[in-house]
């Protein structure tokens, strides 16, 4: 009985171990991918400006939701979609990125995209003196960006918790086989 104690309590730790981890580093990448696009984000309100014009704008849809494919859990969502060209350094580039925080959501936001930025019409396009083919129309816009920092810290903070409990034997399991 003692030995079943002892490896009920070394499954607990393994599993707090590696379950733990896997949670903990999932959220230490999310947490970092969103350190990463909030400083670029930043940092793109001071790049350089070069002319622009819009090449093509229209609203896209597609499904989202169901990892299955199924419509019944899935619902109806919509992005602008739109791409402009500008020069830099006698170079043409040609980009769809609005701002860095866009999104997929309800039709009447791409909608209003769309109409402010129509096919034709001229625009300022801020783009990374490092590499002039990353581009934004909208510098700094932050708009969903708290959101790996909301994940990825609520999965550290679960992997750590998880972690913590396994090490200090407070997960059990049962690794008695039952007939």
């Amino acid at each position: 009985m003692e030995q079943q104690k002892k490896n009920d309590q070394q499954a607990g730790k393994i599993f707090g171990l590696v379950f733990g981890l896997v949670f903990f580093l999932v959220g230490l990448g999310v947490l970092g991918w969103g350190f990463k696009s909030w400083r670029l984000t930043q940092s793109s309100k001071n790049w350089p400006v070069a002319e622009g014009r819009i090449v093509s704008s229209e609203v896209k849809s597609h499904w989202s939701g169901s990892s299955s494919g199924s419509h019944s859990s899935s619902r109806k969502v919509y992005s602008a979609d739109i791409n402009y060209g500008y020069k830099v350094d006698s170079r043409e580039y040609v980009s769809g990125k609005i701002s860095f925080a866009d999104y997929s959501g309800p039709r009447a936001h791409a909608v209003q995209t769309v109409e402010k930025y129509p096919r034709g019409k001229r625009v300022q396009v801020f783009y990374s003196p490092g590499d002039p083919s990353v581009s934004v129309l909208e510098p700094g816009k932050t708009g969903g960006l708290f959101i790996p920092f909301i994940a990825g810290g609520l999965f550290s903070l679960i992997g750590g918790t998880i972690v913590r409990a396994g090490l200090s034997g407070q997960l059990k399991f049962s690794t008695e086989q039952k007939t």
